[in-house]
């Protein structure tokens, strides 16, 4: 059986050459389902061995593996190569392949994205990024009917306000991949114990967003709405029994279609679940990088929680961001952790104005 120090070992895998550094004696690896890209950094010392034969350049694609398994792929950015009195240092921090949809100008044929769903758009969209592939098992995706794209403007803020009005989280993988999902459903084979793999744990359990009363007002935008013989101004209100003293929240909703009262009212919805859901994080950090089964925490991943101390008993509890570790403690993961809930996309219409006169799609979530 292999030793913990093999099972784990960071290895920094650069280019078509393949040349391997591992010996880095400070690592910080993260990945989340709310940020993209992933990124890393790594530090080496000339006390550890393998500094002198250190060959890495900005720029440079890379894998990163935790033993055998893949965490991340994607570009080295920067490489920063320094010595004081007592060592010289080596340090190189990178993200993934999905950097480019994040820092780029999109490109599209004529710059107007016409009857395509998110799938689509987003391969579409990644198509001048060479090895930087789309994941996506979802079935449902509606259609955007048109959508101009703004000169300039990123492929990632069209893919994420598109995500939203397919009700879909993007985020990348450990290939680098951007992928489309709805919030996991997957179980950890193990957990998070205090007294047990629990290093050390906080909890933030927060009334400050919170309302008692979500009031979502459908309010019309154009002068043609009254040609659909739709209602105006549509009330929906949620109650969240929650919140002891009366406090109101009113959201306008973009709502201009026939199916505009199932937005407000599943807007409504969203925005009181997600606030509940927010208010009872769990930020903690244990004592190894895997669960019982032997495979890395993963973002978007349930996991049962159980913190008598503060008060989270038996708790199941979704993976929003993991961070592995590693510097002259040991190995860590520091994890943050929410009721699915409070990672729910927003209902959203993509293009409110004039949809019950075009028969544009509006659908939110479904």
């Amino acid at each position: 059986m292999a030793d913990e120090n093999s099972v784990n070992e960071v290895l920094l895998v650069i280019g078509d050459q393949q040349r391997k550094i591992s010996g880095w004696n400070n690592v910080r690896i993260t990945r989340g389902i709310e940020r993209l890209p992933s990124d890393f950094n790594l530090t080496l010392t000339e006390k550890y061995p393998g500094v002198a034969d250190v060959v890495v350049n900005a720029g440079d694609p890379f894998q990163l593996f935790l033993g055998a398994d893949v965490v991340m792929t994607g570009y080295v950015d920067t490489l920063t190569d320094g010595f004081d009195a007592q060592a010289h240092t080596v340090a190189a921090a990178g993200r993934s392949k999905c950097s480019d949809l994040v820092d780029c100008a999109a490109e599209w044929p004529g710059m107007q994205i016409v009857n395509s769903d998110l799938a689509q758009i987003a391969t579409q969209l990644a198509v001048p990024y060479k090895g930087l592939g789309v994941q996506c098992d979802l079935t449902d995706l509606p259609k955007v009917q048109q959508l101009n794209i703004l000169l300039g403007e990123t492929p990632w803020s069209i893919i994420e306000r598109v995500s939203r009005f397919s009700a879909s989280l993007a985020y990348d993988n450990a290939a680098g991949d951007l992928v489309l999902a709805r919030v996991g459903t997957t179980e950890a084979a193990s957990g998070f114990e205090e007294g047990g793999n629990v290093e050390s744990a906080r909890t933030v359990f927060s009334m400050l967003d919170r309302f008692s009363e979500y009031m979502a007002v459908q309010q019309a935008l154009d002068m043609l709405s009254d040609l659909s013989g739709g209602s105006l101004n549509v009330i929906t209100k949620v109650t969240d029994g929650g919140v002891a003293r009366r406090r109101q929240r009113v959201i306008i909703a973009e709502n201009l279609s026939a199916s505009g009262l199932a937005i407000t009212e599943q807007r409504a919805v969203w925005e009181m679940n997600r606030r509940i859901a927010r208010g009872a994080a769990v930020q903690l950090t244990t004592d190894s990088w895997r669960d019982a089964a032997g495979q890395l925490w993963e973002p978007n991943t349930l996991a049962r929680v159980h913190l008598p101390t503060l008060k989270v008993w038996e708790s199941q509890l979704l993976i929003g961001e993991v961070t592995y570790r590693l510097d002259d403690e040991g190995e860590h993961a520091d994890l943050l952790l929410m009721p699915p809930d409070a990672f729910a996309p927003q209902p959203f219409l993509l293009q409110p104005q004039f949809a019950d006169v075009l028969g544009t799609d509006v659908r939110g979530i479904q």
